[in-house]
């Protein structure tokens, strides 16, 4: 009797390898276009050439981009090594995710590819241009991706339980609004703000006649000069460039007390436009300073406009330019001696004297000598740009 043979079947999927790599004609400049490269073996259908859609063009954009599409052809059940020449990649998502993730899109992307993936997901860096088979052929392809006419087609959906941004609770944000870089008059709109309790949308705006006065048509999108020369005075005082300034929807005003600059914005131009090849360090006071003086200017003229709204729609009044710049200096300034009474006398620590310089120095006109620690009366801030 023959001996029996006995199949073990694992029940393991095989382990997928596969390199990537980024490549950008004219990197860093205005028409700069970049594509992705994608390898696994001679002849796998699944290797690509992919030119990258979007505005942000760049070679760093495009390594990420022939992560995402990696993670996106290769089934989520199925271990992977990815093999890259890029650090960059590397460590921004594996150390940084977590920081890095409100970076933009392409990281949010592959934030989530990696968090859906049940088997086990490992980086490794190879050195580039060392004769790497793979390396090689991921780096034609991504050459080839660049060299392509037309844009290809990128899969940027994110569910909704897995877009961490939008998940944040009204209790997170509440409680980030209750951190000293809010007023406590601003803190009470947001709170009403965040729970929905103003009755609005059902009126006509008392400005423009719109039909849906919605919290975002009054803080925001109206075209009175109320909203038009708050939200002017707001980004002139601003003193870190107007790359820095955010994108302002409702969302993200009431979300503002959670705002954060990482160090890079404050130095870089371009970061708004390009993702930079830069380790993330760790925030500075100055990135801490920026971060509170934005969610101070936010919080204060959001407040400042609902309440020329109120006092327009109830009392009919009419504000010129020069009480609504009066009002909202007024109001920033009580913020700062606020700010100065709560460290001077309050606290006393030099972490505390720290924040208050980091916050305000940019901000002030020909201040007094020592103005964060000596009661001298400010001579003001600055003013105003004039509109180009």
């Amino acid at each position: 009797m023959p001996d029996q043979i006995t199949k073990i079947y694992s029940s393991t999927p095989p382990l997928h390898t596969v390199y990537t790599d980024g490549s950008c004609i004219n990197n860093g400049r205005h028409n700069a276009q970049c594509g992705s490269g994608l390898w696994i073996e001679d002849h796998d259908p699944l290797n690509c050439s992919f030119r990258v859609p979007g505005p942000f063009q760049s070679n760093q954009v495009g390594e990420i981009v022939a992560v995402i599409l990696a993670l996106q052809k290769i089934p989520p059940d199925t271990p992977l090594t990815i093999h890259t020449d890029s650090k960059y990649v590397i460590d921004s998502l594996t150390l940084h995710l977590t920081t890095w993730e409100d970076r933009g899109i392409f990281f949010r992307m592959a934030a989530f590819l990696l968090r859906r993936r049940s088997a086990t997901t490992a980086f490794s860096w190879v050195k580039g241009h060392a004769g790497t088979i793979g390396n090689e052929r991921a780096d034609q392809k991504a050459k080839e991706g660049a060299e392509k006419s037309h844009f290809d087609t990128l899969d940027l959906r994110i569910p909704p339980s897995f877009n961490l941004q939008v998940a944040e609770s009204n209790a997170s944000l509440w409680l980030n609004s209750h951190r000293r870089n809010v007023s406590r008059k601003a803190n009470q709109f947001l709170y009403r703000a965040l729970h929905g309790s103003f009755k609005l949308a059902r009126a006509i705006c008392s400005y423009c006649n719109h039909h849906d006065e919605s919290l975002s048509h009054i803080l925001l999108d109206c075209h009175n000069h109320v909203v038009q020369h708050l939200w002017f005075l707001a980004r002139s005082l601003w003193p870190h460039g107007d790359h820095t300034w955010p994108h302002l929807d409702l969302h993200a005003v009431l979300a503002s007390s959670s705002f954060f600059l990482p160090p890079d914005i404050l130095t870089s131009p371009n970061f708004d436009r390009q993702i930079q090849d830069s380790p993330v360090s760790s925030p500075t006071p100055e990135s801490r300073g920026a971060s509170r003086l934005l969610r101070i200017l936010i919080s204060e003229t959001i407040y400042l406009i609902w309440v020329i709204r109120c006092e327009h729609a109830i009392q009919k009044r009419s504000h010129s330019h020069d009480e609504l710049t009066r009002r909202w200096y007024q109001a920033l300034n009580d913020r700062l001696n606020e700010d100065r009474y709560r460290t001077n006398k309050l606290l006393r620590t030099p972490a505390a004297t720290s924040q208050l310089r980091h916050t305000w120095s940019a901000t002030l006109l020909n201040p007094p000598h020592r103005w964060f620690i000596e009661n001298e009366v400010l001579v003001g801030m600055t003013p105003p740009r004039t509109p180009t």
